[in-house]
């Protein structure tokens, strides 16, 4: 999806009328994805778990300061931040794990 910029303040009734209609059609779109993936997720009996930082780290026996330095420098790129904290899922955690070992 593209990002726009919008200009709200300026735009006139039926200008706003028609970028919700755009936005409720793209949010449909993002909605079937949603649903699509889920549907192949549960046909694969994919189930991801994800550890939170401290969780991760005692897994990687690391501390917090180096799992910092591993995601700044990209040598962890599953990562994925939540809010103010990181989630790692657990296949791509143990992956990671073997390849230091």
């Amino acid at each position: 999806m593209k990002k726009k910029k919008l200009k709200i303040w300026s735009m006139n009734e039926s200008d706003m009328i028609r970028m919700l209609k755009e936005m409720a059609s793209e949010l449909r779109e993002v909605k079937l994805e949603l649903m699509r993936l889920r549907n192949e997720t549960r046909e694969r009996g994919i189930s991801t778990k994800f550890l939170k930082m401290r969780e991760a780290c005692d897994y990687l026996h690391i501390s917090r300061a180096t799992m910092q330095k591993r995601i700044s420098s990209g040598e962890i790129t599953f990562a994925s931040k939540n809010g103010g904290s990181y989630l790692f899922p657990e296949e791509k955690l143990k992956a990671y794990a073997s390849g230091m070992a």
